[in-house]
This record gives structure tokens, C-alpha cells and sequence, in this order.
């Protein structure tokens, strides 16, 4: 289960595809094939794949344990063709930190 809290000392990954709406789901599908492979290197500790409403975007929002681990990923998905998924949008990957977080007090 993904848990997004302060002071975890993980590390964020937000990437987000700009894409065309007949490409949506192609981004989708070949971004699948590829975590199925990544998510089993160490480092990866979750990730969630969104699609927009409007078909024109793809995010990925992932937590690794270490900057050093997200390097690795990204090279290891480098090296083995993972990253073509490329081919149906354009990545725009960050690294972040989580400094605050909000929940609705329950009723």
C-alpha cells in the first residue's frame, strides 16, 4: 500500500507524460510491461501509475528508498530498452522530497 508521510527518508519520483489522446493507453500499457520488470530491483518501495480524464497525460508517482537506488533503476531501465514507452509521450521525471501532507479528520 502506498503511504505518502513526512520524514520516511524515501525519495519521490514524480514523471509526467504529455501525450497524444489515441497514445494514452499505449503510454499505459508499455509503462506496465516495464515496471513489471523494474519493480523487482531493489530500492523501488511503491509506485502508482495515473492516467488524466482528458487523455492527454500519464503521471507515475514512485518512492524509492535512496537517490542511489532511483539512479539505478533509471540505468537499469536505460540499458534494457524499458524506457520506450518514450515513443508515446514526452517524460518530464523529478526527484522530490515529501514536506508536508494533509488528511480529512475523520467524522
Amino acid at each position: 500500500m502506498i503511504s505518502i508521510a513526512r520524514d520516511t527518508g524515501l525519495v519521490t519520483v514524480i514523471n509526467s507524460f504529455t501525450c497524444e489522446p489515441g497514445q494514452q493507453d499505449n503510454l499505459v500499457s508499455a509503462w506496465r510491461d516495464a515496471a513489471a520488470e523494474l519493480g523487482k530491483l531493489p530500492g523501488l518501495v511503491s509506485a502508482a501509475l495515473h492516467k488524466s480524464l482528458d487523455g492527454t497525460r500519464v503521471v507515475n508517482y514512485a518512492q524509492v528508498r535512496s537517490l542511489e537506488d532511483w539512479e539505478n533503476l533509471r540505468k537499469v531501465g536505460q540499458s534494457k530498452g524499458y524506457f520506450s514507452v518514450m515513443k508515446f509521450g514526452t517524460p518530464d521525471a523529478h526527484v522530490y522530497e515529501v514536506v508536508d501532507t494533509r488528511e480529512r479528520p475523520a467524522d
